[in-house]
């Protein structure tokens, strides 16, 4: 059984901070599949110049082409014998984007975890990577995920709920 640990949260919440924790503390069997490097490799879009993405008029087929690829990658990887551990590093604001993972929790062990910090801590760290989230951005996948009603195994609001997480996984 593989172990899949699905990383939601805000842009800056720190869901890659994470995700390479994770395979810094299992690096010989473990993967992480990433939306914004799926995303580069369909489009060439990098976090340079991502935000022109969203308002180009195919945005909501590259959105369709990401979910695919990752769900592809996600069952390839299941298939593996020599991958124990897959870390899904993504936003994840809607329902439709997490329905696959619902599916394999009948065979794999998911676990899926919301980090979830205040949106001001959000935006400043979001300020020190390459790709700058506004506010209204934030502010607004911080609502989506707010006002889904998804229930996650795990809800990390600080740097000491996550090395706990860590150190229990």
């Amino acid at each position: 059984m593989k172990q899949i640990i699905v990383l939601s949260g805000i842009p800056g919440s720190g869901k890659s901070y994470l995700a390479g924790k994770i395979v810094e503390k299992y690096s010989e069997n473990t993967v992480i599949i990433n939306n914004d490097c799926i995303r580069q490799m369909l489009s060439g879009r990098n976090e340079s110049n991502v935000n022109e993405t969203y308002y180009l008029a195919t945005a909501n087929k590259l959105a369709e082409l990401i979910s695919f690829t990752k769900e592809t990658i996600l069952l390839a990887f299941i298939g593996r014998e020599d991958i124990s551990r897959i870390v899904v590093d993504a936003t994840h604001f809607s329902q439709k984007s997490l329905k696959i993972f619902d599916r394999l929790a009948i065979e794999q062990q998911v676990i899926q975890v919301l980090l979830d910090i205040d949106p001001d801590i959000a935006l400043s760290n979001a300020q020190s990577r390459v790709r700058i989230e506004d506010k209204e951005t934030i502010d607004f996948v911080y609502n989506n995920i707010k006002t889904m009603g998804r229930v996650y195994d795990f809800v990390l609001h600080n740097s000491k709920e996550i090395n706990h997480f860590l150190s229990i996984i």
